[in-house]
């Protein structure tokens, strides 16, 4: 599997939740940090929001930080990043 892609801001919140998750499974990343007053065209074809996080993976864009960290969750599922069962159950 080719290295993975983060089209990033560092100051994203949702893209920071991302790198987190990378860093926690300890899976490599190639990261695209962008300037939100600059963003490049490239940005605008994987994302027509143009906004990030976007995964570039196989072809595959992946948008939203929460479904980027379900994906990372089904391809690398150790270790977990969520919890073996809920509160509660």
């Amino acid at each position: 599997m080719p290295t993975p892609r983060l089209w990033s801001w560092s100051l994203s919140p949702f893209a920071g939740e991302v790198r987190v998750a990378f860093a926690e499974k300890g899976v490599e990343l190639e990261l695209v940090e962008i300037d939100p007053r600059r963003r490049p065209p490239r940005l605008r074809e994987v994302n027509p929001t143009n906004r990030v996080p976007v995964l570039e993976v196989d072809g595959l864009a992946i948008r939203e930080s929460s479904a980027i960290c379900d994906w990372l969750e089904d391809v690398h599922p150790h270790p977990s990043l969520w919890p073996a069962r809920a509160l509660g159950s």
